[in-house]
């Protein structure tokens, strides 16, 4: 279960990039999640150096920013053939132009797709779960608005964010199935953190309480969880 909570969470925060470095023949792989904190170590990010057993944190960046980060390939590739299963087709995409072009990392693709053909059985509910958790620990938000039904009341309302040029992500449209309720909604105008359209899961009232109930026994985190039973106290 925590391995597909690193999954999850490195759906939505984890990256791969490449370059060049002055005097090398090859390209350098940089293996990245990225997390804010407030003067401390993210929780969420000690957890993901755990479960891979390998890398450093590194932070804070502009006073706020932390990274687990690696350039090892060695590392590097067994982190990914170990998350490949749960990731998306637009995750494994996004990785392929570091996959092809680091000599050292061409086992990744293979060794990822062989231990996927195995992996379907251990994808359960449980697990599923768990991989939401942390997907909603990268790009969620929860917290408690203005209900337009309650004269002065409070509603719980909560959203997932991820950026498209190829329309609906995957990884949105399985949050939601693994959820079970919500909609998605875009694509919204590129805006703020983002130069692509935008696609953003939401659900309110009681679909808003459903999804605090899957995820709150696999979140990882302080602060995520703190926020989720924040909200939910404020509309009791």
């Amino acid at each position: 279960m925590r391995l597909a909570w690193a999954a999850g969470f490195f759906e939505a925060e984890g990256s791969l990039s490449h370059h060049l470095p002055k005097g090398r023949r090859t390209p350098r792989a940089t293996l990245d999640v990225s997390q804010k904190g407030s003067g401390s170590l993210p929780d969420v990010l000690v957890e993901f150096s755990q479960v891979a057993s390998c890398g450093q944190i590194f932070g804070p960046y502009r006073g706020y920013l932390y990274y687990w980060r690696s350039h090892d390939v060695s590392i590097i590739a067994s982190v990914l053939v170990s998350l490949w299963p749960w990731l998306s087709l637009e995750k494994r995409e996004s990785m392929r132009k570091t996959l092809l072009a680091v000599p050292a990392l061409w086992t990744v693709v293979p060794c990822g797709e062989l231990l996927d053909s195995h992996a379907a059985p251990r994808r359960d509910a449980v697990s599923s779960r768990a991989w939401a958790a942390g997907f909603f620990e990268g790009d969620g938000t929860i917290g408690a608005y203005s209900s337009r039904r309650k004269s002065g009341g409070l509603a719980l309302s909560a959203s997932v964010a991820q950026a498209s040029e190829f329309g609906v992500p995957s990884a949105l449209e399985r949050f939601r199935d693994v959820i079970g309720v919500g909609a998605i909604y875009g694509p919204i105008a590129p805006r703020g953190w983002s130069r692509l359209p935008q696609y953003r899961w939401q659900v309110r009232g009681a679909d808003a309480q459903r999804l605090a109930t899957v995820v709150l026994p696999f979140l990882a985190g302080t602060v995520k969880r703190s926020q989720v039973l924040a909200a939910i106290e404020r509309c009791t």
